[in-house]
């Protein structure tokens, strides 16, 4: 029993497979190409995008509010909840900070070990949660939580040291809002470099810069009823721009939008009776907000190849489907003359064109893959 035959159409490539095969190669090698191209325009921007907002200090979710022993374990959870909320499912860490004093328009007067003022210096002691992560240690050692004869350890940033010409096992003295004067005893110092911008950003005054801080242990601080009765309370929450995506950029920077300045409670506590004053606060928005335009330029300018590959593939298709049509011309006549329309020969023409350029398009997205691979491998592909 004999099989159904195919398509008149379909029969008829057989006689042209070398023209075809080229044709489709073509479309194969061009179509793979320009998915290649795209998908490292996307990467290329993307990966300028993170280094950008990796490096931009108002990349933040700030909630703050006074330090209340009480609750305070509920209250971080609450927090961190509306934090991640915000965010949704970018990647993101928040930090915790107590910071002494509470309000970022003030700083502590600082006073030598031999009672001599230092009217030129103030500083800010704060808390960090993960302080390793945040800054390098340079000299000394980190402060431990016990200093013992009612001192405070802390790490003063390089900088800072080197302008009140102070060393590790150096003192000072600090004076909070209440009570006596606070010894501190300098075990280490520390620098920032390129480290959590924005973090540090958020931890100095508005005025000044993130050398005047001063790290101490968490413990140390809230043990002590001068700094503790003083202190803020800090959450900062920053995007792991690492795994941020182009696509999550414009969600992103609604809902920061609509987080900073929002009744916390429903932002926060949600619909409960606020336990504390906390006031919210994002930069983020306008962060995200700023990257509108470096995307469209960066786009744009590598856009550019991509358009004149494409042209290029286009007109070697005009060229191939011109020798194809060369190559056909005799079968066409003799067909006309055996009286198929033009629609039949429009069709019969567009089915063998889709027999070779439909497979290889569909394949093309599949193949973009692994010739970036293989491009990085061969060290062509920067970053």
């Amino acid at each position: 029993m004999s099989g159904r035959r195919a398509p008149a159409a379909l029969r008829g490539t057989g006689h042209h497979g070398l023209v075809l095969g080229a044709a489709g190669l073509a479309v194969l090698l061009a179509a793979t190409v320009l998915a290649a191209l795209v998908a490292l325009t996307d990467h290329a921007v993307e990966g300028g995008v993170q280094r950008r907002l990796a490096r931009d200090p108002e990349a933040v979710v700030d909630v703050s509010g006074p330090y209340r022993p009480r609750d305070a374990g509920e209250l971080d959870r609450l927090v961190r909840a509306a934090v991640d909320r915000t965010f949704d499912d970018v990647p993101h860490h928040t930090w915790s900070a107590l910071r002494v004093p509470a309000s970022r328009s003030t700083q502590l007067t600082v006073t030598e070990a031999d009672g001599r003022p230092r009217d030129d210096a103030s500083v800010s002691l704060v808390a960090l949660q993960e302080t390793r992560r945040h800054a390098r240690l340079v000299a000394g050692r980190w402060p431990r939580t016990a200093g013992g004869g009612g001192i405070v350890e802390t790490a003063l940033s390089d900088v800072f040291a080197g302008e009140l010409a102070l060393r590790p096992g150096d003192e000072l003295r600090v004076q909070p809002n209440s009570g006596r004067q606070i010894r501190i005893r300098v075990a280490g110092l520390y620098r920032v470099g390129d480290r959590s911008p924005a973090v540090w950003a958020n931890l100095s005054t508005i005025f000044g810069t993130p050398d005047s801080v001063a790290l101490v242990p968490r413990r140390a601080l809230t043990s002590t009823p001068g700094l503790a009765k003083d202190a803020g309370t800090l959450w900062l929450g920053v995007p792991d721009t690492g795994g941020l995506r182009l696509g999550d950029i414009g969600p992103l920077r609604a809902r920061a939008d609509g987080f900073g300045g929002s009744d916390v409670s429903l932002s926060v506590f949600r619909g409960t009776p606020p336990t504390t004053k906390l006031v919210v606060a994002s930069t983020l928005d306008n962060a995200l907000d700023d990257l509108t335009t470096p995307i469209a330029v960066a786009r744009a300018g590598l856009y550019i190849p991509a358009t004149l590959l494409a042209a290029l593939a286009a007109a070697a298709l005009v060229l191939t489907a011109r020798q194809l049509a060369e190559h056909r011309r005799p079968e066409l006549a003799l067909l006309a003359a055996r009286g198929a329309g033009t629609s039949r020969l429009a069709w019969a023409t567009a089915v063998q064109w889709a027999v070779v350029a439909v497979p290889a398009g569909l394949a093309a997205p599949f193949l973009a893959g692994p010739l970036l691979r293989l491009l990085d491998g061969a060290g062509l592909i920067p970053g």
